[in-house]
């Protein structure tokens, strides 16, 4: 991951204003997910993975919502 800088290759409506690049080489990130989990629960999930990975790159954040919105995306296959 060192050296790489973050985009938003998915969605070229969002855009990400970051300077610098990734400090890490690697990055791990743990999720406990219960097979109950309703759909509209999983953006925790996918902001308690994506975080960590995140984070190495100047300590960037997406907001929850962001998240929230995309997660709803991909599962309706409109990402």
């Amino acid at each position: 991951m060192r050296g790489r800088r973050l985009s938003s290759w998915a969605n070229q409506e969002r855009s990400i204003y970051l300077q610098g690049s990734a400090y890490q080489d690697e990055v791990l990130a743990l999720v406990n997910l219960p097979l109950e989990t309703p759909r509209s629960a999983l953006a925790q999930y996918v902001n308690q993975a994506v975080s960590p990975l995140f984070a190495i790159f100047n300590g960037f954040e997406l907001s929850i919502d962001v998240i929230e919105d995309l997660t709803r995306r991909l599962i309706e296959r409109k990402l």
